[in-house]
């Protein structure tokens, strides 16, 4: 399900603006890079507002301002008697504009520009009013309200004359009370699946260096180059001219994340008469290991690689892609993936690849990548090892994006008073 309903037009409950439940807002202090230090009182930043309902921080991210400034400043000061909300991001999609939290800390904070603090009367529940912010029918009034084309932003007044759908109190609580519930439920399996991935990274440390030998092998490990144990093959140059309406996919490294090939959206095509004629070298096979050299950051690698399964075929390599086929007699196809998707590949690329914000490398770079591998039945069963650890996530994240969905289709119910709790 899709939160994708207009809540004024579908909701039971009468609109009010903003500006009818707010009583007081304040605004963000003038805070310069010199202002900032290491101690102090703490600043609410942007990157602290996201759609979990509450002013999120971690201690590495905290930042402060000294208590002269703060005593300067009174006015830009919150505590957990205020809303907050983001009305200017520097990002052009403002993906965080207008997104409203809780906070939970009693001590004073200083606002950073571009983020408010507001009190509500009695009619209106903070909490309610953070899970009407997440909802896509806000979304899309925030995005028709902000205004700049590089850094955005909300004016006071527009963001005030925004009208939203008001039960009483006793069902705004009700209401925020029972998808606060599903939120935690979200927020523990990411906890999970961060947990999981943290182990699946440890083990792979382990297990792909020889560090920890599994039951059974004792063997030397052998230390080559990638040229030496796999082909490989960068995608061709295919000109805008020749793409076409229909016929065979591209592969581009965007189609590419986590092991997945998403064939079905974004996707460009060429004629099956250059498919098979000319770029026939460049169609993909079924075991391919195909991968995103381009327009990536090198934190994302790893998360653009992906087996060719039969379901995914025909296609055609594009630009910024490289496909791998491991030689069958040195190198286990599930044990070369788990080495491209690890942090060793990740930072051997990271130190020879071009770019600086985005990587941007091809096979004379790979060739230089080395790896060190066991016996092929040792790199079959560590390889077995790893894939069941994917198995186990690729079922929580599952589980996630269907509690996700879950949490829709009770946003759809409950905003619109389709279904009710009081």
């Amino acid at each position: 399900m899709k939160s994708s309903f207009d809540l004024s037009q579908a909701s039971v409950w009468p609109l009010q603006t903003l500006a009818s439940l707010i009583t007081e807002m304040r605004g963000g202090a003038p805070l310069k890079p010199s202002d900032f230090t290491k101690s102090g009182v703490k600043v609410v930043p942007k990157g602290g507002i996201g759609r979990k309902g509450w002013l999120e921080v971690a201690d590495h991210d905290l930042q402060y301002c000294s208590e002269e400034f703060a005593n300067a400043h009174r006015a830009n000061q919150v505590n957990d008697e205020f809303t907050l909300v983001v009305l200017r991001d520097l990002v052009p999609a403002g993906p965080s504009i207008g997104l409203i939290v809780r906070m939970r800390d009693a001590d004073s904070w200083v606002l950073a520009q571009g983020v408010y603090g507001f009190k509500l009367n009695e009619n209106a529940d903070p909490s309610y009013l953070s899970q009407v912010s997440n909802t896509q029918w806000y979304r899309r009034i925030m995005n028709q309200i902000m205004v700049g084309s590089t850094q955005v932003h909300i004016t006071n007044t527009a963001f005030k004359l925004v009208a939203i759908p008001m039960p009483e109190i006793e069902e705004q609580r009700a209401i925020s009370a029972a998808l606060s519930d599903v939120d935690a439920l979200i927020a523990g399996l990411e906890k999970l699946i961060a947990k999981k991935r943290d182990l699946k990274q440890a083990a792979m440390q382990q297990l792909l260096t020889g560090q920890t030998r599994l039951p059974g092998f004792s063997g030397e490990w052998q230390a080559v180059t990638l040229n030496e144990v796999c082909w490989f093959q960068e995608g061709p140059g295919v000109r805008n001219t020749q793409f076409a309406n229909s016929g065979v996919k591209l592969l581009n490294g965007t189609n590419i994340f986590r092991g997945s090939l998403n064939l079905d959206s974004t996707i460009r095509f060429i004629s099956e008469l250059e498919a098979y004629g000319p770029y026939a070298h460049f169609m993909a096979e079924e075991g391919d290991i195909v991968l995103a050299s381009s327009g990536i950051t090198i934190d994302r690698l790893n998360e653009k690689v992906s087996f060719v399964r039969a379901k995914d075929l025909p296609f055609c390599m594009n630009t910024s892609t490289i496909r791998f086929k491991p030689n069958p007699v040195c190198m286990a196809p599930m044990f070369l993936y788990q080495f491209l998707v690890s942090d060793d590949f990740k930072t051997q690329i990271g130190e020879v690849a071009t770019g600086s914000a985005q990587l941007n490398f091809g096979p004379s770079h790979v060739e230089k990548v080395n790896i060190q591998i066991p016996c092929l039945d040792e790199q079959v069963e560590i390889g077995a090892v790893l894939s069941g650890m994917d198995n186990e996530l690729a079922a929580m994240e599952l589980r996630l994006a269907k509690t996700r969905d879950l949490k829709q289709g009770m946003m759809r119910e409950l905003l619109t008073g389709r279904t009710r709790l009081v």
